[in-house]
């Protein structure tokens, strides 16, 4: 049957404004008139003409609502939840199904391959469409992932005394959204999942964007409680926000409509437009009680916050406790991030050197970054510390130093090294189940059993430490690296832990199971306390006499026939706590005639039976489970609070553990691929003996080949390389790799070198490859000339610029000015150490002669090509010089050119050489 949308309002706001109707059935019915008082109830006319003129009721339509038009309570609740969540798909829980339901199911119930029904109340027809409850997980996975929408879970409760005409209590038990994801299953435990928050100045769009503007940034992963703030500009923001990845981005409420990321107002800020954004409204109360530390801490901790980021941090914790309502999570005091302390990259050039994912086909993937290639990290904490090292090098020479003692201690006992890490391997991400118990989400008693075996491993580790050479490096490590082994202890003395780390079942399964009452694993210890041991001994009383009971039972039916089978059975079908029995259809007879008055039911070879006095003594024994139960709840909510006030100590003994497990995975790493100490100094300086691109490297191992070291130098001799040579030849590999031996050195890694002194760099340039940017309407020049700008700006003598063919996306005359440009300024200007690749060898080199310009500081660097016939073999050795030629067409014969075109190309290339050749003599006389 044909529908139409409907449109009636109701200013009370019971029911949507858009109704599905039957067109037959509605049309006729509807009336949008409003209700008019009949002359002949001149009483009630006038009742309602003063309730209309009351000062004390608002002025509108009241609506005309009867029990024809109307929606039932149910879908009248759900109604108002919607209206209460925009921007969310509403998932709606209705007994053991959650549903969708009016144009949100319509939209989203075909994109999830969920089949649209109808439902019919009255003369309405709803448009529902819904899952099972156990999908949750794969359907809010689709929509936030697939369809970047946030998803509202409106659960239902149960009330304590309920009649059969009552409302089902329901609400919003939590908002999911990309950057407050906690316990999905869809979560990448190797990864920080980030929300962040930006806070600009109040007004600032109504002036003209000053970049140096102060900017207050915070980021927070509710899944395990790191928080972080930053005072940053307006500048440098979207660097930031690169470097960090989040998940999603919020901006305060107040720029929604202001068109700030149509880079209107100010252009780079467009680029945040690739990341899941949200507009929120500061909620301002008391959130800082969800902080680990005490209040007197905290409030220390933040006065020395700038507004900016205060302003941040609490935009962050109003986001929280407006998704996620009922929960307190336990978050670490912010950590106050200062990019003066790291080594600062910008987007380009973080996805030149593609460190933590890279883009294949328009699709991002790890494999053949720099984190897959060293990644040997066995817990999900210490890989997500690994990351957070990669996008944030340090400057501090004095803490490299001590983690290449770490590094240098590993790798000279591999012993240590290879126990350690076993033991590491099975202490899990405890510190995951801490902050899904602060939020008091899946099942308590499974958090709290995992916190107790993950800390008992990390005691077994510290115990290893301690049972080392005694040196001050394990000493001063050892004096902060304390395992708060009584939280263990305490949950092992209340929960049966031994059979709960074998056990499946959780809490919530055996609440909603009634009929696994009997005979049901309990989690808390008999002898907790007095009560609990009374209740047991009561209860094993009550089994006791269920047992004679089945004895004598049994002994009256084995009396028709020995052989037949009997058992009692919890459940069956429809019936629980019931005796089954099987045999000869003649013994079943039997039973079912000597014990008629018990019999639940009877088939041809078995029969259920369930005597009066079996039923009194099953309600005994459920009663009496009930309350043991009931007490055990009492206890683990409690011992859920005591253990949540050591979350400090906690983390700090899982951090301590994070950075043991990625400084003994560089110790193995070195050696494994001969990687060496690096020498850190203040100075200048790039040298690097026979340095190593290890990701490349690595892909030419699974094939069997060879990589080809090179070495570099720049120092106070030369601060600049100009490398020549064929396409193909290894130039932008030897740029790269220059750039990752930096990283690894200021993370603190070894690095893939003979040997390497390396001057701390403040900041790492790059200018590598370039394609359009269709998303922010640049071309490939444009791109380009973004890039160079970028670093001729703010390349310092502390940096490292590593420049691949500026130029190379416009005409060659104006593209040799632009190279020779900024090859002028890098070398006199910014004085930054610099790799400088290009094909203009010979053009730049005249052009520094005709203009007398002091190249004392610039080395020539060719790769070298060896010439066999007609064929070429390049082999990726750098060699003082300038290349002669490209040798492009012998690039274009090794990839396959047709004949046809090769002939072309080479016809084409002497033409152009004589003419040249010509105009040269004509020059010369």
């Amino acid at each position: 049957m044909h529908r139409i949308w409907r449109v009636k309002r109701y200013n009370v706001g019971t029911f949507r404004s858009l109704r599905w109707l039957s067109t037959a059935q509605r049309a006729p019915k509807v009336s949008i008139e409003p209700p008019k008082v009949a002359s002949s109830a001149p009483k009630l006319e006038s009742k309602l003409e003063s309730k209309l003129v009351s000062p004390s009721l608002p002025d509108w339509d009241r609506g005309g609502k009867t029990n024809n038009d109307t929606l039932t309570p149910l879908y009248a609740s759900i109604n108002k939840i919607i209206d209460a969540n925009k921007g969310c798909v509403c998932l709606v829980q209705v007994g053991s199904f959650y549903e969708i339901y009016f144009d949100q199911a319509q939209e989203y119930g075909p994109k999830l391959g969920i089949k649209v029904a109808s439902r019919k109340t009255n003369n309405c027809i709803i448009p529902m469409a819904g899952f099972p409850t156990y999908q949750l997980q794969k359907f809010v996975k689709m929509l936030i992932q697939d369809y970047n929408v946030n998803v509202a879970i409106i659960d239902q409760y149960p009330m304590e005394k309920r009649t059969m005409d009552a409302i089902i209590h329901r609400k919003v038990s939590r908002i999911v959204t990309p950057g407050t994801l906690v316990d999905e299953t869809f979560l990448n435990y190797n990864q920080n999942n980030y929300l962040a928050a930006i806070h600009l100045p109040p007004g600032c769009t109504k002036t003209i964007a000053d970049p140096a503007m102060e900017v207050g940034l915070s980021w927070v992963d509710v899944s395990v409680g790191e928080f972080y703030v930053q005072r940053t500009t307006l500048e440098d923001v979207v660097s930031d926000i690169f470097r960090i990845n989040p998940s999603e981005i919020i901006i305060p409420k107040e720029f929604q409509d202001l068109g700030l990321l149509t880079g209107n107002w100010y252009t780079p800020l467009s680029e945040l437009r690739r990341y899941f954004l949200r507009y929120h409204q500061t909620v301002y109360k008391d959130l800082k009680l969800q902080f680990t530390s005490s209040y007197q801490a905290t409030r220390k901790a933040i006065e020395s916050l700038s507004v900016r980021e205060e302003a941040a941090m609490n935009m962050i914790l109003s986001y929280i406790n407006v998704n996620i309502p009922e929960a307190n999570p336990a978050l670490d005091i912010p950590t106050q991030y200062w990019n003066e302390k790291y080594v600062r990259m910008d987007p380009r050039t973080r996805e030149a050197l593609e460190l933590t994912e890279r883009s294949t086909a328009g699709r991002r993937s790890v494999v053949g970054t720099l984190v897959s290639t060293i990644r040997k990290t066995v817990t999900p904490s210490g890989t997500r510390m690994l990351s957070q090292w990669i996008n944030s090098p340090i400057l501090d020479i004095e803490t490299l130093n001590y983690r290449y003692d770490f590094v240098e201690a590993f790798r000279a006992d591999i012993v240590l090294t290879q126990g350690l890490r076993a033991n590491l391997s099975k202490v899990g991400d405890f510190i995951r189940s801490v902050q899904r118990l602060s939020f008091g989400t899946g099942d308590s008693v499974s958090h709290l059993a995992a916190i107790a075996d993950g800390l008992y491993k990390l005691d077994r580790v510290e115990e290893l430490l301690k049972q080392q050479k005694r040196s001050k490096l394990w000493d001063e490590f050892l004096h902060k690296f304390s395992v708060p082994i009584t939280v263990a202890e305490k949950i092992d003395e209340t929960l049966n832990l031994s059979e709960l780390i074998n056990d499946n079942s959780t809490l919530e399964e055996r609440e909603d199971n009634k009929k696994l009452r009997v005979g049901a694993k309990f989690f808390v210890r008999p002898s907790f306390n007095s009560e609990l041991a009374l209740l047991h001994s009561e209860l094993q009383t009550l089994l006791t006499e269920e047992d004679k009971l089945l004895e004598q039972i049994t002994a009256q039916i084995t009396d028709i026939d020995s052989k037949l089978a009997i058992s009692k059975r919890d459940s069956h079908g429809r019936f629980s706590n019931v005796i089954h029995v099987s045999g000869k259809t003649k013994s079943i007879e039997a039973v079912g005639n000597l014990l008629a008055k018990d019999v639940r039911e009877k088939r041809k070879s078995t029969i259920i039976i369930k005597p009066y006095e079996w039923s009194m003594l099953q309600a005994l024994v459920n009663s009496k489970v009930e309350e043991i139960l009931e007490v055990e709840q009492k206890v683990i909510s409690s011992l859920r609070t005591q253990v949540l006030a050591s979350a400090l100590p906690m983390r700090v003994a899982s951090q301590l553990v994070d950075f043991l497990d990625v400084t003994s995975s560089f110790g193995l790493l070195a050696h494994e691929t001969e990687l060496v100490r690096p020498k850190v100094v203040s100075q200048p300086k790039l040298e690097i003996i026979d340095g190593r691109h290890l990701v490349v490297e690595s892909a030419l191992k699974s094939l069997g080949e060879m990589f080809v070291p090179n070495t570099s130098q720049l120092n106070s001799n030369g601060t600049m390389w100009m490398i020549t040579g064929p396409n193909m030849g290894g130039k932008s590999t030897f740029l790269r790799q220059n750039a990752l031996i930096v990283i690894m050195a200021q993370i603190g890694c070894f690095v893939p070198a003979k040997r390497a002194t390396i001057g701390v760099v403040d900041r790492i340039f790059t200018r590598i490859g370039a394609s359009d940017d269709l998303f922010n309407d640049l071309s490939t020049f444009m791109v380009e000339m973004i890039e160079t700008s970028n670093i001729l700006k703010n390349a310092s003598q502390q940096s490292l610029a590593i420049v691949d063919e500026i130029g190379r996306g416009t005409s060659g005359k104006e593209g040799l000015a632009v190279a020779y440009a900024a090859m002028i300024h890098l070398l006199q200007v910014n004085k930054c150490r610099t790799l400088f690749a290009t094909h203009f060898g010979r053009e730049l080199v005249a052009l520094l002669e005709e203009e007398g310009v002091d190249t004392r500081k610039l080395h020539n660097y060719r790769t070298s090509v060896v010439k066999n016939d007609s064929q070429i073999i390049m082999n990726h050795r750098l060699e003082p010089g300038i290349t002669e030629r490209s040798y492009a067409l012998e690039v274009a014969r090794m990839s396959n050119f047709p004949d046809h075109a090769m002939q072309t190309a080479s016809r084409v290339l002497d033409m152009l050489t004589t003419r040249e050749w010509k105009v040269n003599e004509h020059h010369r006389d």
